[in-house]
């Protein structure tokens, strides 16, 4: 295998179980109330899996989830790395392994790391190390936790605290020899004299189960919260200075701070200790508590949800957990596809190009004149099944792309890009140089049909696709 010069995150992917409780349904049985719980930690509401659904599942779900996201398959991976405090047996087998096998990738590479709330950090250099090293090509690296089964349900100084998720990055070698991205460096730091700070205190080698009788506090979380908070704010803010000046960057440079999501005011203070505002900070926590290991990729994947992520972006990822471990990485990020792949089409797609631009909803309010479809009902409010239907994927795709292309030309991203038209039988809808869109020739009978890719110069710089009932 030839060596790769850089390291990409290739997707993200997330998942979270669908039970979703609130503070206010959290103090129907813990001794609590939604004003304490968001004054001292941010929190609105987090997500708790089922009894029987275990971390290993979770982990499924989010690495499926950005396979998909990406233009690769399950074939092309060739190593997972999972960050779990909470894997599915204690010791052995790896969380890892369970996960391979319920991935149908068996034969590839599959370890844990442990490294607290980090964890997802430390996985990606890992990760990073073994694809420079030749090892791996693409890799897996998933936060996944089902803090749920090790909290203290009548200890409400944690049990508000946490939740249940997973999130997964997909590592991929790289030639490019494009300096804007790609993961540029990593810090690591541990300092276990920290480590009755954060703890399960029973279970492992030291204090077995084995001939005890167990109480709930031997097998669920203890934390002595103030240490915890003095060594996040200290390594949180040292770490973004660190990387900020290894890197040549000003904070006017770095595009978004991405830190562990475990406490509003843990993120404040550093905020304040750095005088960075906190708009550079993505804060998703007032959703899912404190995940551990998976906070960090499922915040990733909400902001590129929210089409947060852009090429040659410059983002700081850093976060702290039980060890006591921190870490940070500094990464470029990679373009971001407005889209996902054909066959992952959702019903709501392509709703904030509508909003954001009048152009796009010209370009909407056309193209349902002219296939006779109400394509904003398919696309924002329609049966999300019915975007699986050739008749209208191919229509919606197409629809989406440009837009997202109207919204890029707007923002000045395409510069000197070619002329896209679009015939609709014998009516056309192109962007020309002065306005995003406008429609020439009549208007083609209502009815379903298909795109087709029409056949172009091969140095032409136009590209058409025709409307065929």
């Amino acid at each position: 295998m030839k060596h790769a010069t850089a390291v990409t995150i290739e997707s993200i992917g997330s998942f979270v179980p669908q039970r979703r409780v609130t503070n206010d349904q959290l103090a129907e049985f813990v001794d609590t109330s939604d004003q304490w719980i968001r004054s001292h930690t941010g929190i609105g509401a987090r997500h708790l899996a089922e009894d029987t659904t275990a971390t290993s599942d979770l982990a499924v779900q989010a690495a499926l989830d950005a396979i998909e996201r990406s233009d690769l398959t399950k074939e092309d991976i060739d190593g997972i790395i999972v960050a779990t405090a909470t894997p599915d047996y204690v010791g052995f087998p790896s969380t890892a392994c369970i996960i391979q096998d319920k991935l149908g990738l068996n034969g590839i590479a599959a370890l844990d790391v442990v490294a607290g709330c980090t964890g997802f950090i430390y996985g990606l250099e890992v990760a990073r190390g073994m694809i420079l090293g030749g090892t791996m090509h693409h890799v897996l690296v998933i936060g996944a936790e089902k803090l749920s089964s090790i909290v203290n349900w009548k200890d409400r100084n944690t049990c508000v605290l946490f939740g249940d998720g997973a999130g997964c990055a997909i590592l991929s070698a790289s030639g490019s020899a494009d300096e804007r991205r790609g993961i540029k460096q990593t810090i690591l730091y541990a300092d276990g004299s920290g480590a009755d700070c954060l703890i399960v205190p029973r279970g492992g080698s030291k204090a077995p189960l084995q001939g005890v009788t167990v109480a709930a506090e031997d097998v669920t979380i203890a934390m002595e919260g103030r240490k915890v908070y003095n060594f996040a704010v200290a390594k949180l803010a040292e770490t973004i200075r660190t990387l900020m000046e290894d890197n040549d960057l000003t904070i006017d440079d770095v595009d978004r701070i991405i830190p562990h999501q475990a406490n509003s005011r843990i993120i404040q203070a550093a905020a304040n200790r750095l005088k960075i505002p906190m708009e550079k900070f993505f804060v998703n926590i007032e959703d899912y508590a404190n995940t551990s290991a998976a906070s960090i990729p499922i915040a990733l994947k909400n902001l590129e949800d929210q089409k947060g992520l852009k090429k040659g972006d410059r983002i700081i990822i850093v976060g702290f957990g039980a060890g006591l471990t921190s870490g940070g990485v500094c990464w470029y990020g990679n373009e971001y596809h407005p889209l996902p792949r054909s066959g992952a089409q959702y019903a709501g797609m392509g709703k904030d190009f509508h909003d954001a631009s009048p152009a796009v909803r010209e370009l909407f309010e056309l193209a349902s004149e002219c296939s006779g479809i109400d394509m904003r009902e398919v696309l924002f409010t329609g049966d999300a099944g019915l975007l699986k239907q050739t008749a209208y994927t191919q229509m919606a795709v197409t629809l989406v792309n440009m837009a997202a292309y109207t919204i890029l030309r707007e923002r000045g991203s395409f510069p000197t890009a070619p002329r896209v038209s679009v015939s609709v039988n014998s009516q056309l809808i192109m962007p020309p140089a002065s306005s995003p869109l406008r429609v020439c020739s009549p208007s083609p009978q209502p009815g379903v049909g298909s795109w087709e890719s029409m056949q172009t110069a091969r140095h032409s710089r136009s590209e058409s696709w025709v409307w065929r009932q």
